[in-house]
């Protein structure tokens, strides 16, 4: 039996339908922990490498981006490329204000201020975006679940996915034309009652936020 130390797999699962790519991925996976076999594993498929990997190298250009556990790519994307390949986020533009030893104040919509964790690059006055993926952002109709960072915006559009509802809200500082509209996942359980052009309010907890240049 041929055992090589390698095994190339370039999207073995593309063709497959949801319900069968998803069984396979399980017996891949179990099959690799059974043979300890090293997997180069392919994929355009950022929830595809999520789950398959222990570790992922994100490439651009036939450079490589990061490499990492799908967590820490996830979470700590080492760039912007990265945070928007991996996963979805919203890209929210910002400027910084002041910088000290561990935290920088940011300046969102030309008005909105925010403290984010340090990171290199950072001078008073550099443009860039502030990310926050659809899950970690809340919203509500009142203002009260906030205890950090604010922005109003109205419901432009929702769509129901079974198990979750995501929400796209346009900003107040945003015209049609401009940036696309904030983008929120929720659970149900906690997913307030709102309807196209409702107004509301968004928030999100600081150390869920990284700056981008």
């Amino acid at each position: 039996v041929f055992k090589p130390p390698i095994l190339l797999m370039d999207e073995p699962l593309s063709a497959l339908d949801k319900k069968l790519r998803e069984h396979m991925q399980l017996e891949l996976k179990s099959i690799q922990e059974r043979t300890g076999v090293t997997v180069l594993y392919v994929t355009h498929d950022q929830e595809e490498a999520l789950t398959m990997s222990s570790r992922i190298a994100v490439m651009d250009r036939g450079k490589i981006q990061q490499v990492g556990t799908p967590a820490e790519v996830y979470h700590t994307p080492a760039n912007r490329f990265v945070a928007d390949f991996i996963g979805e986020t919203n890209f929210l533009p910002a400027r910084v204000e002041n910088v000290f030893d561990a935290t920088a104040n940011l300046r969102l919509a030309g008005q909105v201020p925010c403290t984010v964790p340090k990171t290199p690059g950072m001078t008073p006055g550099t443009q860039g975006v502030l990310s926050v993926r659809p899950e970690n952002l809340f919203f509500s109709q009142d203002g009260n679940e906030s205890t950090g960072p604010v922005l109003t915006g109205k419901i432009q559009d929702s769509l129901f996915l079974g198990d979750a509802f995501k929400c796209f809200i346009r900003l107040s500082q945003q015209d049609e034309t401009g940036p696309p509209p904030v983008v929120v996942m929720k659970r149900f359980g906690r997913m307030p009652q709102v309807t196209p052009k409702t107004r509301v309010t968004i928030g999100w907890n600081p150390s869920d936020a990284q700056f981008f240049i």
